[in-house]
């Protein structure tokens, strides 16, 4: 089963994504960019997928992607946004830090596809 870190600033949605794919990936949440950092240092060796809330008060969902990428080169980085694409959005995907943009409200069914069975 993957190990994927859900960062989100409102419990609400972490506390929903974790009931949702409890059975088919090994999941861990952050309410924080200080806490997905503490978490990615206490699992790196498994942990191989991050996915991130855009818009966060204490960090950018990009900016906090970046520093885990930079933490650990191999993460495969996802981003949840209620926002049309920005440029910034734009160039994390053209860049790679970002594999793909997942859209709120999210489509619980196509997120846990992408992260059960694409390629990492």
């Amino acid at each position: 089963m993957r190990k994927v870190l859900f960062v989100d600033d409102e419990d609400i949605n972490l506390f929903v994504f974790q009931k949702r794919y409890e059975k088919s990936l090994n999941v861990l949440t952050a309410n924080n960019g200080e806490l997905a950092r503490e978490i990615l240092k206490g699992n790196y060796a498994d942990l191989e997928i991050v996915i991130s809330d855009f818009k966060m008060p204490d960090e950018e969902g990009l900016d906090l992607l970046a520093a885990l990428k930079k933490m650990k080169e191999t993460l495969v980085c996802y981003l949840l946004t209620g926002y049309e694409d920005t440029q910034e959005i734009l160039n994390a995907k053209k860049s790679g830090l970002v594999k793909e943009v997942f859209r709120k409200p999210v489509n619980y069914d196509l997120l846990e596809k992408e992260l059960t069975d694409a390629p990492l």
